[in-house]
Parts: structure tokens; C-alpha cells; sequence
């Protein structure tokens, strides 16, 4: 007799949350911050202090540092690039850089002004001599182009300018302002430019200078203290619309239109300026407007209000990067804030939207609920529009009117581990469907207990309920693990099978049930392909040689499934299909649930990630941790959609809810940048410019390599790039996250390159990279020499012989390249492909396919030779209850050991497969009964005295095992199985844990 928790206990229980929750829920407006995190490359780690943070017009990151020198970042490594701009010094600490094109200027502090010009491949070296013109001081501070293209000079001892158009030669010129100029002397630490003037930080405030340089003004951050002191030293500028902010060593101010002096910047609610030293400023913009300013300083990385005119406080302090000294800021076009700083190396900061809520952020505070952040394993919502959301701690429900929260546990006589589904049906019954019961009550108070007529009625030992639906006319279909389907009718009450074929496949199931209109009911199921449970048939389709693991349907004669191979759309009635897979923009080919929104866009989360399909152009965005995902690890099937649009997912760290006509996206269309070129292992980067697309290799070259980079660094580790080679292979090639292309031995001649690149949001970038490649040919493939060959021939035929026999030769030369290079990339695919289609994933033992491949070459061995053969089907003892007692992951790991265990024990020349599920197979060569019996006898200790660690508690396994083994000419491999899986039942009926041994097939 079941026990069930009492009524008044229940309705106090769920009283006490919906009071409490009805104090805590509340709106969130979609709002963005920025997630900050250390660059933790090898040479990033390495060097202590950057003072400058660019990129050039690629989209490369470039650093300016103190111990590596010139750096360039592409996402994955650094590059160092001191030795081609400054050859002559071994070490140099760098303070600037600006990339002009093709032209790297660099000021160092001590070794004066550096300019390298990649195409030419020269470089020069600036210094202070006693020459009027040249640099006034080694210690430059600063560079800056303005509009009219003079590249200013801020060193120790002043500001100079090269005019435009100069070739960068030894004898540059460097001019100064007027005579006696204050600032022809004074320390510049800053320039940048308005519309009709210069700004200029200094030693002694800051200077406004016309764009023709006739006249300047000067204004001081602290009037009362001029002169030989650090009170109007300005270390940093930045123009903010009218606004000129500048930064000290004492803090932050701005200059006040309506007075013309300097303000300081206060801590929001505190009377006295904040105490900084500031270093470097920039303008964060938002769709085009200003937004805010970040502040660098030696106390950290502060945010202000432009308007307000105030810090703005960064969680629980003043400071994002506390006490981190903060020199060089600089944005990329994803918005990521690339912070380089003074002894702690490169930080970056990606900004984050916050498109996702907690459903369950308000039952968190409650003290008698169980953990929210468990992983919620089923969603669903009512008709109604009710949220109901599954653990295994219980059921949740949100009513769709006053938007408190209920709970209700289940009863701890009955432990669940895992919800695999729960639906509201027309009736207002609530079903859930678990691991070990199944639950329906009223959905407006339920009382969750389990439904004994489903095990009485169809006589059950067990009922594990994976799908649950109702069809149009009421009826209630319940998939059940590894038994069939069943219908439960609402006017008699009875329990009834109504499809039991893909039963006879142990472990099958029926993962979704569900009713495309105008079409009828069909069932996705893991073994047996999809399913018409209309007319009792199985339907055609490609999907079938998938394990489907979800349908959905939202529009007449179509139905979505998700596989472990990518998404799949069937239209019923035209019986077309198309695909979608990693190569189409999916994050992963494992797809675990789908859902449709209002507006046109499909919602498909996967095993690594969500993603959102637009309907009408088929484009797929990925989200993730930069849109607020607080989790990619997704829940099979834990995803639904209300009819006002909110849409739900379950992961492993609980749940979250958005809705999709405010999720916001920066969709960023990344360059595809050219980072590395190799020759026979020699990085040859340098020895060409900055934006060549013109590559010669030499005649005898054996190895070519190019490497990329997609500009998005936000997860550089999920951009991907394709290329055709035009000349060897005109097809683009697969996606692939492997952004190094190899090129060995390609004949003479002349090649184009495209390379297109996908950022981490399937992006594909604006237009691909296209380079030239030239591989030289030797000095008989010239013009010249075919034509002195040919003046020869009339002498003499017998050179032209030889001549026409060369040309011969190496079209045909030509030719074996395409070929062999065509061949290997199919033999390549073709042998990966086949290893992939005959390989268990879990275990990395064959799979049935493999196995059955496998058997039939042995088998024609056997029937030459005459020698005996025997089969051993091997099953884990009481799996399921072990799986249930201790988990997947648990069992995983059983099977796991398993086949470690059995691959450990037999010969060379035996065949270990996994047969599906829990059960093995051997195939032992040359073995008669006898061998055969030992063999097994030997595999069953190996199991029995292996001990297995589940969550500290070490936990035993056995197994039972059949034997077939006969002389018969016998070549069908189902023969052989149905020998060993009658001897295997017998095994089990006897006790489990033996073995037992049949030799008559036919028995």
C-alpha cells in the first residue's frame, strides 16, 4: 500500500512559497556589463607591462611592451616582431606604436623613434643628434597621425611633426612649432584632435594648437600651482562631444564649458575627488551614442558617466580590476576592452548582455525549498501559458496570471533521479513521466502520486516514461524505455499497447511523441528511426540512420527532429528533407531539444550551446556566453515556448527564460586575417608586407603552410574558417576550427586562394581573404628555353624528341598531383568516415555495424580453414537497476571499465565489439567449445573481481554469458547470436553471473 504526504502539510508547504515569492519576483530589464578575464597565452604571461594596446587595419591585436618587445595577437599566440622594426637592439622597452598600412612607427624609451616598412622590408632608426632637425629626445611618449596625415612626436623634450609625403629615409626631417613655443621643451605625454584643433597633454597642462599651428592656448588643471610640480602634469586626454577630459596623477577632470576650468570627477554620493592616477582613457559607444568613459589607473579600471559626471560603481566596489595598474585601453569592434597593464600582462573584458533571466530567481531566497540551480530536466508550459518547470526534487509551477510560484515535492517513498517529461493535457491533468513512475493528478493542486493501473493492467515490472502525449481526440500516448508505446483511454481508464516493434531492440525508446497536422501522430525513437504511429509504419528518410533524439512540430505536414547528426526538417507530404549540421552554423551536431518563437526563428539548443535558426533565410546565429548563457550544458528535451513568446531552457545549472523579440545580439561580421606563412618550417611572416596577397614559393619547396585568424576574439577557439584552392580543387572544403592550412608539393604555376571565416556566432565574415600563390618553375619551364629548344629541333630532331617528351612528362606530372592530391583527401575521408560509422563512441570499442564488418571477413577465414570458431554475448548483470541506483554517468563509466576489462583479456586476433546497450560480443578464432568455455570463465572473474568507485562507494558487477560455438557451414552472423543470446537467457534464468555454452544452432 503506497503512502502519500498529507493534504494539510502540502497546502502549508506551497501557502509559505507563494507569500514569500510574491515579495521577491520582479521584472529585470535587459541590461549588458563587461566580464573581465587575464590573457593567459605563454608570452602574454611572460612580459610585464604593456603600454599600449592597437590593431591595424586586419584586425590583429598589437602590443607595445617593456620585455617582449612588439607583439601581435591573433586570438591564439603571440607573434614577436622586434627584430624586423628594430634590428639594431637586442632589448628595447616600447611605449607606442602606430600602424600606417604597410608602415610600423614605434617610440621606445631610450633607443628614439623606429619605422618599419614591411613591403620594402627596411627599417630605420630615429635618435637624437646635434642635427636641428632630428629627434629631439631618445624618450618618446607618444605618437599620433592627424587629419592632415602628420605624424606627431611627443618625446621628453617637446613635440615635433614629419610632414606627409616624406620618404622614410636616414635624414628625416623633424619640425618643431614656432620658435620659442612652449612646447618645443616641454614633456608630452598625450595628443589627440577635434574638428578645428589639437589637444596636447603635457608637463604644464593642456594645450589647444589651430590644425595650422598659428595659434595655441594653454590651460592648467590647477591654476594656483604653476610650475616646477606635478599638479598640471597631464598624462592622458580624451574629447567626449564637447567635453575634454583629462587625467593626472592626482585624478580625473573635466573642462567646464561654462567657466573654462578644470573639474574634478567625484565617487557618486562622495563629496571629496577621487584620489587617482589616471593613465589612459577611452569612450565606450552604444548603436553610434557615447555612453560611457573608462578609466584607467594605477588603482584599477574605473567607469564614468559622461553626463552624470561620476564613477559608476562596479558591483560591490569603485574599481573593475582592483589595485591591477592599468597603462594602455583600447576597444575592438566586438566592443571587448583590451587592457594592457604595468607588470600583471594583457587583460581583456567582453561585454556581456544580460538577454536571460532566472525563472526561479525568486524561490532561491526561500529556506524550505530545495536547491533552484539543480539541473531542471523537463519544461513545459500549460495552455493556459502556466510555467511548469521538473527536478528531481519536484515540480514548480508559475501561474501565467499572478506570477507566484508553487512547489511540489515528490514523495520521498518514491525517489526520482530523473524527470524525463511532464505536459497539462486538455482535461487539466497533470503527467509526468520519470525514471521509475509515472505521476498524473490535477494540474490546480496536484498531489504527486503514482499512477499503479499503467503496472497492473499491462503487467510491468517497470514503467520508465520517456514521452508523453495527447492527441487530438483526447487520447494520452506514454512512451515507455525499451517497451513500446502505450495508449491510455480517458473514458475507460484502461492502459493499452499501441506499438511494441521497435520493442524487440533492448534499450529503444520512444524519445518524443508527436501530431503534425494534416499529417497524424509519429514518434522519434533512438534505434528505430521515426515512426508513423498513425498507420503503424515506419517512414523513409535518411534521419533514419540517425539515433533521433526529439520531434517537434509547429506547422502542417513538417516535422523537425533532432539527432546526434545534426537538425532535420521533413515536410510529410513531399517527403523532402534538409539538413543542418556544424557546416551549416550549428554549434554541435548533437541536437537535444527544439522550439518555435513568434517571430519566425526556430530555437535549437545542443551539446554545446544554443543556437537560433531563422526560418525564411536559414541563417543560424550561435549564443553564447557574450549574450548572458549561464550555461551551454542543455538538458535533452528541456525547452518549450509559451503562446505569448517566452521561451524556457533546462540545463545542468537550472533554468533560464528570455524572450526572443528582445534578445539582443551583436552580430559581428569578423575579418579572415593572415597571421603566419611557413616555407619547409621556416616562418618567413616578416619577409613580407603587412597586407601582401602575393606569395612566390620556390621551385624546390616541400611544405607551405598558412595560418589564420578570425578578428572576433571573444571565443577564438569556436571560429572556423573553409578555402578552395582554384587550379587543384574548386569545391569549398569543410568548415574546420583548424585555422592552418598545409600545402605540400604543388606543381609549377599560378594558384588563388579564398579563405572564408566564421566567427564563434556562425558568422561568416564580409567577403573571404583571397591570396595569389606562384610556385616557381625550374629553369626549363621558361619561355626562353622552350624557345631555343625549339630553334634546336630544326637542327636537330632529336633534341625536339627530348623536348616534346619533357613537356609530356610534366603535364603528366601535373596531372599525378591533382590526382594524388584528389585521391588522398577521398581515401582520407573515406577511412575516417568508416572508422566513425563502425566505432562506439562511449566505449571506443567496434559497433554493431563494425562488428558485423568484422565477422564476415573472419567467417570466410573459418570456412577455408575449417578451423573452429565461437561467439561469446556477454550482458552486465541488472544494469538498469545499476544505472538507476547510481546514474548515467555511473553506468557510463561501467561499460567503460567493461570493455577495458575484456579488451585486456583476450588474444590479438579476437574481435571485442560492443553489441548494444549493456551487452558485449567476442568473436575468438580458432577456439573450440572448450577454449571457449575457459575464455568466458576468464572474462567473468576479470569482471566479478574488478571494483568500481561510484562516489566514493566501491561497487562490484557481474556478468552472464552465452556461447555459441559450432563446425556448421554456418555463415550468417544472426545464426550465431541467436545461438549465444538463447544460451545467455538460459545463463540468466539459471542465476546470472556463468556462463553457458550452445553448440547446436538449430536447438
Amino acid at each position: 500500500m503506497r503512502k502519500y504526504v498529507s493534504e494539510a502539510m502540502t497546502y502549508l508547504f506551497v501557502f509559505t512559497i507563494i507569500v514569500a515569492v510574491s515579495l521577491t519576483t520582479n521584472a529585470r530589464p535587459i541590461q549588458q556589463h563587461k566580464e573581465f578575464s587575464r590573457v593567459a597565452q605563454n608570452m602574454a604571461a611572460r612580459q610585464s607591462s604593456v603600454y599600449q594596446v592597437t590593431q591595424d587595419t586586419s584586425g590583429l591585436l598589437w602590443l607595445a611592451t617593456d620585455t617582449d618587445g612588439i607583439l601581435r595577437y591573433d586570438g591564439y599566440q603571440f607573434s614577436r616582431w622586434t627584430e624586423a622594426v628594430l634590428p639594431s637592439v637586442k632589448t628595447a622597452d616600447f611605449s607606442k606604436l602606430l600602424i600606417d598600412d604597410d608602415i610600423i612607427w614605434a617610440a621606445t624609451w631610450g633607443h628614439g623613434l623606429a619605422a618599419w616598412n614591411s613591403k620594402t622590408q627596411k627599417a630605420h632608426q630615429f635618435k637624437q643628434t646635434k642635427h636641428s632637425s632630428s629627434l629631439k629626445n631618445n624618450r618618446v611618449q607618444t605618437l599620433f597621425k592627424d587629419s592632415q596625415n602628420r605624424l606627431w612626436v611627443g618625446s621628453l623634450g617637446g613635440l615635433q611633426y614629419i610632414k606627409p609625403g616624406q620618404t622614410i629615409q636616414e635624414d628625416l626631417t623633424f619640425k618643431f612649432l614656432a620658435e620659442q613655443h612652449p612646447l618645443n621643451n616641454l614633456r608630452i605625454w598625450w595628443i589627440t584632435e577635434s574638428s578645428s584643433a589639437l589637444w596636447v597633454a603635457s608637463s604644464q597642462g593642456v594645450f589647444k594648437v589651430s590644425l595650422d599651428l598659428k595659434t595655441w592656448e594653454q590651460y592648467f588643471v590647477d591654476p594656483d600651482n604653476i610650475g616646477e610640480n606635478r599638479a598640471n602634469q597631464v598624462r592622458t586626454i580624451e574629447l567626449v562631444g564637447d567635453t575634454l577630459w583629462v587625467g593626472t596623477a592626482q585624478g580625473l577632470f573635466y573642462l567646464g564649458n561654462e567657466t573654462n576650468t578644470f573639474k574634478p570627477t567625484h565617487f557618486e554620493g562622495v563629496k571629496t575627488p577621487a584620489s587617482l592616477r589616471v593613465n589612459d582613457m577611452i569612450v565606450e559607444s552604444n548603436n553610434g551614442k557615447q555612453s560611457s568613459l573608462w578609466v584607467g589607473a594605477s588603482e584599477g579600471l574605473y567607469q564614468v558617466n559622461t553626463e552624470s559626471r561620476t564613477f559608476i560603481k562596479q558591483k560591490n566596489d569603485w574599481a573593475a580590476l582592483k589595485n591591477v595598474d592599468i597603462r594602455s585601453l583600447h576597444f575592438d569592434k566586438t566592443d571587448t576592452l583590451w587592457i594592457g597593464t604595468r607588470s600583471q600582462g594583457l587583460f581583456k573584458g567582453i561585454t556581456t548582455v544580460n538577454n536571460f533571466t532566472d525563472p526561479l530567481a525568486g524561490v532561491k531566497a526561500l529556506s524550505n525549498v530545495p536547491a533552484t540551480d539543480n539541473p531542471v530536466q523537463a519544461i513545459h508550459y500549460a495552455n493556459n501559458n502556466d510555467l511548469w518547470l521538473a527536478n528531481t526534487a519536484g515540480l514548480y509551477k508559475r501561474d501565467s496570471v499572478t506570477e507566484l510560484w508553487q512547489f511540489f515535492p515528490f514523495n520521498n517513498e518514491y525517489p526520482v533521479r530523473e524527470v524525463n517529461v511532464l505536459i497539462t493535457d486538455s482535461h487539466g491533468n497533470l503527467w509526468v513521466g520519470t525514471n521509475q513512475e509515472l505521476f498524473r493528478t490535477q494540474s490546480d493542486n496536484p498531489k504527486l502520486d503514482p499512477v499503479d493501473a499503467i503496472e497492473i493492467q499491462l503487467g510491468l515490472e517497470e514503467n520508465t516514461v520517456t514521452a508523453i502525449h495527447e492527441s487530438d481526440n483526447g487520447t494520452i500516448l506514454l512512451g515507455l524505455w525499451g517497451q513500446g508505446i502505450v495508449k491510455f483511454d480517458r473514458d475507460s481508464g484502461m492502459f493499452s499497447w499501441h506499438n511494441q516493434k521497435f520493442g524487440e531492440l533492448r534499450n529503444d525508446q520512444a524519445y518524443s511523441i508527436v501530431t503534425v497536422e494534416s499529417s497524424g501522430i509519429y514518434s522519434a525513437t533512438g534505434y528505430s528511426g521515426l515512426l508513423n504511429l498513425t498507420n503503424q509504419s515506419l517512414v523513409e528518410g535518411p534521419f533514419n540512420n540517425e539515433t533521433l533524439l526529439c520531434a517537434y512540430s509547429f506547422r502542417p505536414n513538417t516535422i523537425w527532429l533532432c539527432s546526434d547528426n545534426g537538425l532535420w526538417e521533413y515536410n510529410t507530404q513531399s517527403k523532402t528533407t534538409r539538413h543542418f549540421t556544424e557546416s551549416d552554423g550549428l554549434p554541435s551536431n548533437r541536437i537535444l531539444g527544439i522550439t518555435a518563437d513568434k517571430t519566425g526563428n526556430l530555437w535549437v539548443i545542443t551539446s554545446l550551446g544554443l543556437a537560433r535558426l531563422n526560418l525564411t533565410s536559414h541563417k543560424i546565429i550561435t549564443l553564447n556566453e557574450a549574450d548572458g548563457l549561464p550555461s551551454s550544458n542543455f538538458i535533452e528535451h528541456a525547452i518549450d515556448s509559451s503562446s505569448t513568446g517566452e521561451v524556457t531552457i533546462g540545463s545542468t545549472a537550472g533554468a533560464s527564460s528570455f524572450s526572443p523579440e528582445q534578445v539582443k545580439i551583436k552580430e559581428v561580421v569578423a575579418n579572415t586575417a593572415l597571421t603566419s606563412i611557413e616555407v619547409n618550417d621556416e616562418n618567413i611572416t616578416d619577409r613580407y608586407a603587412l597586407t601582401s596577397k602575393r606569395f612566390i614559393l620556390p621551385e624546390d619547396y616541400q611544405r607551405f603552410r598558412l595560418s589564420f585568424a578570425i578578428t572576433d576574439f571573444r571565443a577564438p577557439e569556436k571560429n572556423s574558417i573553409r578555402y578552395q584552392l582554384s587550379g587543384v580543387n574548386d569545391q569549398w572544403s569543410e568548415w574546420t576550427t583548424d585555422l592552418s592550412l598545409n600545402f605540400n608539393a604543388l606543381p609549377p604555376g599560378k594558384y588563388q586562394l579564398t579563405v572564408q571565416g566564421r566567427n564563434s556566432q556562425g558568422i561568416e565574415s564580409k567577403k573571404p581573404l583571397t591570396l595569389s600563390l606562384v610556385v616557381r618553375a625550374p629553369w626549363w619551364y621558361n619561355f626562353w628555353t622552350f624557345f631555343v629548344g625549339t630553334s634546336v629541333f630544326i637542327v636537330c630532331i632529336y633534341v625536339a624528341i627530348r623536348l616534346r617528351t619533357k613537356t609530356l612528362e610534366r603535364a603528366n606530372l601535373k596531372l599525378e598531383a591533382e590526382i594524388a592530391l584528389r585521391t588522398n583527401e577521398l581515401k582520407f575521408a573515406n577511412e575516417k568516415l568508416q572508422k566513425l560509422s563502425e566505432t562506439d563512441p562511449l566505449t571506443g570499442l567496434l559497433n554493431r555495424r563494425g562488428f558485423e564488418n568484422s565477422f564476415q571477413r573472419l567467417i570466410l577465414l573459418h570456412q577455408k580453414s575449417k578451423e573452429p570458431l565461437s561467439i561469446l554475448l556477454i550482458d552486465i548483470d541488472h544494469f538498469k537497476k545499476f544505472n538507476d541506483k547510481y546514474g548515467h554517468n555511473a553506468g557510463d563509466s561501467t561499460l567503460k571499465a567493461v570493455s577495458q576489462t575484456l579488451t585486456s583479456c583476450v588474444r590479438e586476433q579476437d574481435i571485442v565489439a560492443r553489441w548494444g546497450g549493456e551487452e558485449f560480443v567476442l568473436a575468438l578464432p580458432n577456439l573450440d567449445i572448450k577454449k571457449a568455455e575457459e575464455t568466458a570463465n576468464r572474462l567473468r572473474l576479470a569482471i566479478a573481481n574488478q571494483e568500481l568507485d561510484c562516489e566514493g562507494i566501491p561497487v562490484a558487477i557481474t556478468a552472464t554469458i552465452g556461447i555459441s560455438s559450432f563446425n556448421a557451414e554456418e555463415d550468417n552472423l544472426a545464426v550465431w547470436i541467436k545461438a549465444a543470446d538463447d544460451a545467455l537467457y538460459e545463463g540468466k534464468e539459471k542465476g546470472r553471473n556463468r556462463f553457458v555454452a550452445n553448440t547446436n544452432p538449430f536447438k
